[in-house]
Parts: structure tokens; C-alpha cells; sequence
């Protein structure tokens, strides 16, 4: 009996450490694609994509480490210039012009309002055996909803987004021509205009859907906190669970 008792106040607490979780969390659409043999490819160099940002740019230097930490937990090996990689792996990311939208609400509006139910203040005399009563009779009145208000309001979101787009080295090297083995993409729209900040969710999102074929885009969430940040840089061995 101690037993059942012990397992229903851990699953109670399961469930109210569920329910409320509220952190907030990062909603981004994934889609990847890729050839038949992809899986024979593992070793790589990162690029960028845009040829207006160096190899050498700090903010692509911050971004890609993060890539490298992603590509490692998914079987990949950073060749790092020591030995010629099967794949160059070009790294495209951004953030779209804020786009604006109104949205309107209603507020309600609190008064009183009849009840139907009437109070009676009265005194009565008796006149030569009639009885009369003189008073008041009052309707109660309650606190209820009255009306609504309509107010507008402005919100703002931005579109994040992150490339990669692997292309087969040693079939360049010999052909001149541009095969690619395979791509991911991750969207994301928010409030928040801050690419830097975004960034990371946008990397965990892409755990275990980079080098496969996802069949279609797959809606990925991602909680929005610091434990998050910290295993994309490296610095926590296990990735938060939603």
C-alpha cells in the first residue's frame, strides 16, 4: 500500500511539473532532403554561403561553432583542414524586414444590472380595522457583464532562417560540377528581431533531422532558455526535453 501511494505522489508530481512548465519555447519549421548515399559522407568543412561574409567574419565564426557542435552529436567529423573532408558544407543564415500586423480584442465592461428579485420596506398601521402598509419596493441589482470594449493592437514578428547545404568535395574536385548530397532548412517566426539570440534554437532544431530526408517540413519546438543555449555551445552534455 506504501508503494502505491509513493508511485501516485510521483506521478502527481510529474504531471504538475508538466503542466506548469511554463517556459517559453521557439516554434520553427524543419525540412531536410537527401541523396541515397548520404550516410556514406561524415567528414567536413564549413563555409559560407553568402560570399559577403569571410570565413574569418566573428559572427560567423560564433554561429558556425555552434553548427560544428550539431554536426558532432549527429556523426559528423570536422576535418579541420588536416585532411580532405567528403563534404563542404556551406552555412546560410538570416533575418527577414519586421513585418507588422494588427490584431483586435475585447475587453469586458463590469456594471450592475436588475436581478428580478424585489425587496420590500414597509410599515403598516391599522385604521378602524384595515390595515394599510406605506414603503418602498426595490429591485436588487447584481455585478455582471455590461458590455465590450474593442481595442487594437500592433504586433511585430521577423522571420529567422538556417541553411546548410552539403555538396560532395572529391566530385568537384574531379568534375568541376556541384553535386549536393544533402539540406536542411530551419524557419522560425517570432517577436524577437535578435538573429544572435535566436540562433541556437534554430541549431537544436535541426538535431537529428541534418543528413536524412525528412519527407516533409516537420514542426519542431524548442524550449527557449539558457539550458538550451549551453548544449549548443557545448557546455551540457544532454539537450533539454520539451
Amino acid at each position: 500500500m506504501r508503494l502505491v501511494f509513493l508511485l501516485s505522489v510521483l506521478f502527481i508530481q510529474a504531471c504538475v511539473v508538466k503542466v506548469g512548465d511554463h517556459t517559453p519555447r521557439v516554434n520553427t519549421s524543419v525540412s531536410s532532403l537527401a541523396s541515397e548515399d548520404s550516410s556514406t559522407f561524415k567528414s567536413y568543412v564549413l563555409i559560407p554561403s553568402s560570399n559577403s561574409v569571410s570565413i574569418n567574419d566573428l559572427q560567423f565564426k560564433e554561429y558556425s561553432s555552434y553548427v560544428k557542435r550539431l554536426l558532432k552529436k549527429n556523426g559528423y567529423k570536422d576535418s579541420q583542414d588536416k585532411e580532405n573532408p567528403d563534404l563542404v558544407i556551406f552555412v546560410g543564415y538570416g533575418i527577414g524586414e519586421p513585418e507588422q500586423s494588427q490584431y483586435t480584442y475585447s475587453m469586458p465592461i463590469f456594471g450592475t444590472t436588475p436581478t428580478g428579485v424585489y425587496t420590500l420596506n414597509a410599515t403598516s398601521t391599522n385604521n378602524g380595522g384595515t390595515t394599510q402598509l406605506d414603503g418602498t419596493l426595490t429591485q436588487q441589482r447584481a455585478l455582471a457583464v455590461t458590455g465590450y470594449s474593442t481595442h487594437t493592437n500592433i504586433r511585430t514578428n521577423y522571420t529567422r532562417h538556417l541553411e546548410l547545404y552539403a555538396v560532395n568535395l572529391s566530385e568537384y574536385q574531379l568534375t568541376g560540377e556541384v553535386l549536393p548530397v544533402w539540406q536542411s532548412t530551419v524557419v522560425s517566426r517570432g517577436s524577437n528581431g535578435d538573429l544572435r539570440y535566436v540562433f541556437p534554437y534554430l541549431v537544436a532544431a535541426l538535431d537529428g533531422l541534418v543528413g536524412i530526408d525528412s519527407g516533409s517540413s516537420v514542426d519542431v519546438t524548442v524550449r527557449q532558455d539558457s539550458l538550451v543555449k549551453r548544449y549548443v555551445q557545448g557546455l551540457e552534455s544532454i539537450i533539454p526535453s520539451d
